[in-house]
């Protein structure tokens, strides 16, 4: 697991977890690693997933739940904003 501010250094660590047979599991601040990351892990977690990791590699039916409220409000969201920005288009954009 490497969590921090990584470059494309992270490339050299995964690259040895992978020879080993092991998932990688990383996460960057800087787009060079996040790309490194990306490259070699199965599931890449990338933004705000990092912050549900626990969900993903646990079995904690709360922290499942957490993830999906998330998600749901998310959703929510994505469909206020939809239907705000319809509503100005159809009445003229005011």
């Amino acid at each position: 697991m490497l969590v921090g501010r990584f470059g494309p250094e992270l490339a050299l660590a995964a690259e040895a977890t992978v020879r080993r047979g092991h998932a990688v599991l990383a996460a960057s601040d800087r787009l060079d690693g996040q790309a490194a990351a990306y490259a070699f892990s199965r599931a890449p977690l990338i933004g705000e997933e990092l912050f549900q990791a626990s969900a993903y590699l646990g079995d904690s039916a709360a922290r499942k739940g957490e993830t999906v409220a998330l998600d749901l409000l998310r959703i929510g969201l994505v469909v206020v904003i939809a239907l705000v920005a319809a509503a100005r288009v159809i009445n003229g954009g005011g």
